[in-house]
């Protein structure tokens, strides 16, 4: 079976030229905090994904998140509508 792999790639370089109402640039760390530490959402390839971030005071020590997006599943209504297929809309569960 062959093994697969993900490769993410950040850039973190400083910016040429900051504003200077902003106040001191923050570190690597707390940057990718704060990114990673708000919910988004996102298109790809004409797909909308959503990003959750996990709740820090579980682990405070990592950075962790969810992405997934809405599916649509296909159900059999009730046997008194006669077990009929419907579509089963995402977050109706």
């Amino acid at each position: 079976m062959a093994e697969r792999f993900d490769l993410f790639r950040l850039s973190l370089l400083l910016r040429q030229q900051r504003d200077a109402f902003e106040g001191p640039d923050p570190t690597r760390e707390e940057y990718l905090r704060r990114v990673f530490g708000e919910k988004r959402s996102f298109s790809f390839y004409g797909t909308e994904f959503h990003y959750v971030p996990e709740d820090p005071q579980i682990r405070s020590d990592v950075v962790m998140g969810r992405i997934g997006r809405a599916l649509n599943t296909e159900e059999n209504t009730s046997s008194e509508e006669g077990f009929k297929n419907a579509i089963q809309p995402a977050g109706e569960r």
